[in-house]
């Protein structure tokens, strides 16, 4: 699922020699977005399902209702929304002509030519551009006074905005810098807007994975053996010893190896990472820092504490050294490396020729106005194409929109790398 989607992306991301990025994996009813920094993926203790917290371990994902799927509807002091709500995959936009009746994310795209009527499945699933205007005829345009080809970039405009928003929530309020990170965009509508958001945020690069509608799938092959166990302690670091908390964590990864050798793993094999939830005394949040293995001495825990202190800036702007910590629990990580599929690099070779790549081009609506745009076939793409914006690439499972004054190219893996808008 989500959490294989980014393990995917991170995974091929990190092939090509980039550490910093931030996964956006859009598909037919939602958008989860995900930060991984130095190579690492955000993971939190502390997460919502349906309104309850829980203090699970998992992958830092923000999810949002937003896809190809996802509904346009006028609220009731006229203002424009999309989402949550989706036509799914059956009926589904208006455009599948499979008795959906609502405007859909999926029929503004069609309707700008970003999506043509065979661009789903290499054609053999045909879309219906009658059907797709109808829709947003009668539920948008219509209601807001406007034109069709307005409300359907109006449409796309709103559900950007609340993605721009979720990628703010992983990056900026967690303290990290849009610019420095590369957005990798997948799923079967990533592709599609991945351009627009990484232009909004100011990121420099955007990279398409070779099959961004099975990357999650990938993932799942790339996953590694993990286990992860607590203990609740709930120290000051006054009442704290090095060898109170050394002898906690020998026990925790002496269960965590038993775990991984009844699972058929060699200790040999095991990585086994510590890490401690720490918090200012009277805080009711904690953060998770690393700390050191191996026998504990109070030098250890210093930096420990020097830990804390640099990752509460980070998070939120400040720190307070003289103020007294609390060690809350004390976490083992035990991980096994797995066998991972690995991408064919491709050598560079002869002159780049995109043209042998090129369908019949149509024309796209970019900036109010429709523009004449060249249409690529994915899969007779190679590494060292360079594409010149505006221009659709078409794929089997997803299409991905490269706009005017924009170049994208094909590296040595096969994946597409967007430039920025206008350099």
């Amino acid at each position: 699922g989500p959490a294989a989607g980014v393990i995917g992306s991170v995974g091929i991301a990190a092939q090509t020699g980039e550490s910093n990025t931030i996964s956006v994996d859009m598909g037919g009813t939602s958008f989860d977005v995900c930060l991984s920094y130095k190579g690492e993926i955000r993971r939190t203790q502390d997460s919502e399902i349906e309104r309850l917290p829980i203090k699970v371990p998992m992958v830092d994902i923000h999810t949002l209702g937003a896809g190809g799927g996802s509904i346009a509807w006028i609220d009731p002091g006229g203002a424009m929304r999309v989402g949550p709500r989706s036509a799914g995959a059956d009926p589904g936009p208006a455009c599948y002509a499979q008795g959906g009746i609502d405007a859909t994310v999926t029929d503004a795209n069609l309707l700008l030519g970003r999506l043509g009527p065979g661009s789903l499945l290499g054609g053999h699933m045909q879309l219906d551009v009658g059907m797709a205007r109808t829709a947003i005829e009668k539920f948008i345009a219509e209601p807001l006074g406007i034109g069709v080809e307005e409300a359907a970039e109006g449409i796309i405009r709103v559900v950007n905005a609340g993605m721009i928003k979720g990628i703010r929530v992983v990056s900026v309020a967690k303290g990290y810098d849009p610019r420095e990170f590369t957005l990798v965009t997948f799923g079967g509508a990533g592709p599609l807007h991945g351009a627009e958001l990484a232009a909004e945020m100011d990121i420099p690069s955007v990279l398409v994975p070779i099959a961004p509608g099975v990357t999650s799938a990938m993932g799942l092959l790339m996953a590694d053996l993990r286990h992860d166990l607590v203990r609740t302690v709930l120290l000051s670091s006054v009442d704290a010893t090095s060898d109170f908390l050394s002898e906690v964590y020998a026990d925790l990864e002496k269960t965590a190896l038993g775990q991984m050798h009844r699972e058929g793993v060699q200790w040999k094999e095991v990585s086994l990472i510590r890490t401690a939830d720490v918090r200012y005394l009277g805080q009711g949040y904690e953060l998770e820092v690393p700390v050191l293995n191996g026998p504990l001495s109070d030098v250890e825990l210093d930096t420990v504490y020097s830990s804390f202190h640099d990752a509460h800036t980070q998070a939120y702007g400040y720190a307070s050294p003289e103020s007294r910590l609390e060690l809350v629990n004390l976490r083992v990580t035990a991980l096994t490396k797995l066998p991972q599929p690995r991408l064919e690099q491709a050598e560079l070779t002869g002159e780049p020729n995109p043209a042998r790549a090129l369908r019949e081009p149509r024309d796209v609506i970019f900036y109010n106005r429709p523009l004449p745009s060249a249409v690529y076939s994915r899969a007779n793409l190679i590494p060292g194409d360079t594409l010149d914006g505006p221009a659709i690439v078409e794929q089997l499972d997803s299409t991905t929109v490269i706009w005017p004054d924009q170049k994208a190219t094909i590296d040595q893996y096969g994946n597409i790398l967007l430039g920025r808008i206008g350099k």
